[in-house]
C-alpha cells in the first residue's frame, strides 16, 4: 500500500526537474492515477517508468493538442531525464500502461502517434546523413569552413550546417503534414534552398566533386532539385523522374506557403525570404529552433533535436559527426538505455510502421490531397521499417 502524500513528493520532484509547471488539480489527478493504479496491481520495474506514464497521461487527456495552451506545456524528453528512464524503457513501459488503465481511444491513439512520429524520424534522419555525405566534401567542412558573402564572413563546420538542415526539417515537418513521404519532399526541398545559397556565393568548393558534376550536366532552374533527386533516387531505389514530379508538386502546393508562413512569424528576420540564409545563418537556425520547441511542447512528442544534441552516449561534440557512417545506425542507442527488453520492443515498434506501410494504406504528400500508395512511392530496403533501430 502506497502513501498518497508519498506519491505526490515524488511526481512534484520529476516535474520539478522537467521544468513542468501543473495546477493543483493536474497534479493531484496526476497523483491518484498513479496510487490508484499501483495499489490495485503490481507495477513491475522501474517505479520512475510508471510515473512518466501517469504524467504523460494526464496531459493527454487534460488538453487539446497542437494548440497553443501554455498553461500545460511539456516537453516528454525532459519528463524522462528526470525520471532517469530511457526512450525505450518508456514507450514498453507506456504500451503496457494504457492496457492496465484501459486506455480511451483518443489516449491510445495519441500514444501511437508519439512513437510513430519518432520512427519516422529516425528514418529520416538516417537518410539526411547518407544525403549530406554524398553532397557536401568532407576536407571543407570537417574543421570548419570560412565563406564571404557580400562582404560579410561566415563560418561554420559541418556538425552545424547538418544541425542548421535537421533544425529546419523537423520545424517544417510540425507546421505541415509529418508523414513519411511530405518528410522527405520537406527534406530535398531544405537541401535545394541551402545548395541554391551556397552557389549563389560561389562556394563549390563546399561540395562532393561527384555532386558538382551532376549540376552540371543539368540546365535550368530545378537543375539542383535534379541532382538531389537523383542522388536520393539512388539511396532509395526510386526513379528520378518519379521523385521530381512529386517534390515539385509539392513545392508549388505546400512548401512556398509554408516557408511564407515560417517568414511571417520570424520576429527576428522579418521578411526573410531564405535567399539570405548564409548571411542570416545563425538567426534563422534559431527561429527554426524556437518555431519547433513551441509545437513540440504542444504537442507532447520526444524532442528529435535528441539526433544532434550530445547525449550521455556521446563523448565529446564530434561523436555525432554526419560524416561517420558507423553513427548511422548506432547514434539511435541513445534510445536504448540498459534495457533487457530491448531487441523485443524494436520488433514492436517496427511491426507497427510497417503496418502503415500495406499495400492498402495511404498517404497526403501535399496541400492539394494528392492520394498515392505508399508502396509505390519508396521502396524500403529488405527488413527496414520505419522505426530502424
Amino acid at each position: 500500500m502506497t502513501y498518497l502524500a508519498d506519491v505526490k513528493t515524488v511526481v512534484q520532484k520529476i516535474l520539478s526537474e522537467a521544468g513542468v509547471s501543473l495546477d493543483e488539480d493536474l497534479l493531484n489527478t496526476t497523483c491518484k492515477l498513479l496510487d490508484q493504479t499501483q495499489n490495485s496491481i503490481l507495477l513491475e520495474g522501474n517505479r520512475q517508468s510508471w510515473t512518466a506514464c501517469a504524467i504523460f497521461t494526464t496531459i493527454s487527456n487534460t488538453r487539446a493538442l497542437n494548440e497553443e495552451k501554455t498553461e500545460c506545456q511539456c516537453s516528454l524528453s525532459a519528463v524522462l531525464e528526470a525520471c532517469k528512464i530511457s526512450v525505450t524503457e518508456f514507450f514498453e513501459k507506456l504500451n503496457r500502461w494504457a492496457e492496465i488503465i484501459q486506455a480511451k481511444p483518443r489516449l491510445s491513439e495519441h500514444i501511437n502517434r508519439v512513437q510513430s512520429t519518432l520512427g519516422i524520424a529516425t528514418t529520416l534522419y538516417r537518410r539526411c546523413r547518407q544525403i549530406f555525405r554524398q553532397v557536401f566534401a568532407l576536407e571543407i567542412l570537417s574543421n570548419g569552413a570560412l565563406l564571404v558573402v557580400d562582404g560579410n564572413i561566415c563560418t561554420f563546420n559541418s556538425d552545424e550546417l547538418f544541425g542548421f538542415i535537421w533544425t529546419a526539417l523537423i520545424a517544417l515537418r510540425k507546421i505541415s503534414a509529418s508523414d513519411l513521404l511530405t518528410s522527405i519532399w520537406v527534406l530535398l526541398r531544405v537541401f535545394e534552398v541551402l545548395i541554391k545559397n551556397l552557389i549563389t556565393a560561389h562556394a563549390t568548393d563546399f561540395f562532393n566533386s561527384e555532386f558538382v558534376n551532376a549540376i552540371e550536366e543539368r540546365l535550368g532552374e530545378n537543375k539542383f532539385l535534379l541532382a538531389l533527386c537523383t542522388l536520393f533516387g539512388k539511396i532509395i531505389g526510386e526513379s528520378r523522374e518519379y521523385l521530381f514530379m512529386e517534390v515539385k508538386r509539392f513545392q508549388i502546393y505546400s512548401f512556398s506557403p509554408i516557408l511564407k508562413d515560417v517568414s511571417s512569424e520570424n520576429r527576428s528576420a522579418p521578411g526573410c525570404s531564405y535567399n539570405d540564409m548564409l548571411l542570416q545563418f545563425d538567426i534563422i537556425r534559431q527561429s527554426f529552433d524556437l518555431l519547433y520547441e513551441k509545437h513540440m511542447l504542444n504537442s507532447l512528442e520526444i524532442d528529435e533535436r535528441i539526433f544532434i544534441r550530445p547525449s550521455r552516449l556521446q563523448e565529446n561534440s564530434l561523436a555525432n559527426s554526419p560524416y561517420d557512417e558507423e553513427l548511422d545506425d548506432a547514434i539511435t542507442e541513445v534510445f536504448r538505455g540498459d534495457m533487457p527488453n530491448t531487441e523485443l520492443l524494436i520488433c514492436r515498434n517496427a511491426q507497427k510502421c510497417l503496418e502503415q506501410l500495406k499495400p492498402d494504406n495511404h498517404a497526403f504528400v501535399d496541400s492539394a490531397s494528392t492520394e498515392i500508395e505508399i508502396r509505390q512511392q519508396i521502396s524500403l530496403p529488405k527488413n527496414e521499417g520505419l522505426f530502424l533501430l
